[in-house]
């Protein structure tokens, strides 16, 4: 995977473990563009378009538990056994790779940052 920032016409190359660290596993492709438009002799300033991700967020599990340990050190810990609970598994390393998405959203439902 390849990652490339431009600013001002210049790229920079995001190494592998800059990746790892910021937790970029995913592609996302997000582009903003600066629009001058001149009326009358004076420049007016249009906003950037928005873009969406065009793909999914993928989490892994080694994100998950940093987020379940945001609730662990806040003296949360029932709520994370609830949550295990609700999932049908009794930790998380018991997690399938296609239920990392919703346990993801009830994390962060309850605070937690990813």
């Amino acid at each position: 995977m390849k990652i490339m920032i431009e600013i001002d016409g210049e790229e920079l190359k995001v190494n592998e473990d800059l990746k790892k660290a910021l937790g970029l596993g995913t592609k996302k492709k997000a582009s903003v563009k600066k629009v001058d438009v001149e009326i009358d002799g004076e420049p007016e300033k249009e906003e950037a378009p928005k873009e969406t991700p065009s793909e999914k967020v993928v989490y892994s599990l080694e994100q998950l538990t940093a987020g379940a340990i945001q609730l662990k050190d806040q003296g949360r810990i029932g709520e994370i056994q609830e949550m295990l609970k609700a999932f049908n598994v009794s930790s998380m390393a018991d997690l399938k790779p296609e239920q990392y998405t919703d346990f993801a959203k009830a994390l962060t439902e309850k605070g937690v940052v990813l």
